[in-house]
């Protein structure tokens, strides 16, 4: 699960030598000061592995953070024309799984859920601040068919892209 660097597994190899120099060693010390080394080598190694744990999963934020940020940009600029989760895991070279990993990681929602948001979002500018007519704000939008659209939105406002526009008027 862990990949350290070089450097750091010649370290974590050093103190495990260490630990079982010092585990062999029964000898050399009397028995009560032989388990406190013991101990302090043990913790020693622990600490070290639990930094390189740490830092593993910080780095795999990171990746999860920057996979997000590929995909926001390619919803942001895919959205009007693409609304398949899988097409967009496939053209960033990522999986779906991968994909839905980070996604919920960075929003607490999953890509086909992030999709939705931004083309409503959109389509609510649209009906918002334009005259276009319902059916060319849904082509707009992804939605060649009028009625698709106006299913979509329904669906994620609980109003009819009508009924929205009509509110803000």
């Amino acid at each position: 699960l862990l990949h350290p660097d070089e450097p750091r597994l010649a370290a974590l190899r050093a103190s495990l030598g260490q630990l079982q120099r010092e585990y062999e060693d029964s000898t050399t010390l009397p028995l009560s000061l032989h388990t406190s080394v013991l101990r302090h080598s043990l913790t020693a190694f622990l600490l070290r592995l639990a930094h390189l744990a740490a830092s593993s999963a910080e780095a795999a934020r990171q990746q999860a953070d920057t996979t997000f940020t590929l995909f926001r940009e390619a919803v942001e600029k895919g959205f009007a024309t693409n609304h398949s989760v899988s097409a967009y895991a496939d053209a960033l070279g990522y999986s779906r799984r991968t994909l839905v990993r980070a996604v919920r990681a960075a929003t607490g929602e999953t890509p086909k859920g992030f999709i939705d948001k931004r083309v409503v979002l959109e389509a609510k500018r649209l009906l918002a601040h334009t005259d276009l007519p319902i059916g060319r704000v849904g082509a707009a939008v992804g939605f060649p068919d009028a009625a698709n659209f106006s299913k979509f939105f329904h669906q994620h406002t609980d109003v009819t892209p009508a009924g929205f526009r009509a509110e803000l008027r």
